[in-house]
């Protein structure tokens, strides 16, 4: 076979390898199931300018079942959020290093507390935005936590 037939016979195969049309092996969940750890979490969230908590719940199945979310959670995508959940299993479930260096920088008076679990690891993790490690915190936890708003004494 010439070079200029070899190549795109050979192109073909490597395409055919790389789209993977096997079936899942035994025990995996089909494509575009989202199984993984169970995930059990109860959000707080304080706004630090109007009184009052705000909550929301999020339930993650390790098996077939829907994932649900409550309160402020209730708008968003459920799976998603899971997702972003489990990711970040080891980071909710640790503590802060109080050793590491934090910029000087006032996020605003919010503060949060997670409790629950993701996987075996049990979670009691509280956040705030008063300098810049608790900002950094805050911001990996993204659409798990309400959307930050300049409150009316930051803007004055």
């Amino acid at each position: 076979m010439t070079r200029a037939r070899a190549l795109p016979v050979l192109a073909a195969l490597i395409l055919s390898s790389c789209a993977g049309g096997a079936e899942p092996a035994s025990g995996s969940p089909a494509p575009g199931t989202d199984y993984g750890e169970f995930a059990s979490l109860a959000f707080e969230y304080r706004d630090g300018v109007r009184p009052g908590v705000r909550r929301a719940t999020l339930r993650c199945p390790s098996g077939p079942g829907a994932a649900r979310a409550g309160g402020y959670l209730a708008s968003g995508d459920p799976a998603a959020l899971c997702r972003r959940a489990r990711r970040l299993g080891r980071f909710l479930a640790g503590r802060a290093d109080p050793t590491r260096p934090c910029t000087l920088i006032y996020g605003g008076p919010q503060t949060a507390r997670v409790r629950g679990s993701v996987g075996p690891r049990r979670v009691d993790r509280r956040l705030s935005r008063t300098d810049g490690c608790g900002v950094a915190d805050w911001d990996r936890l993204g659409p798990l936590l309400p959307p930050v708003r300049a409150s009316r004494m930051l803007a004055r």
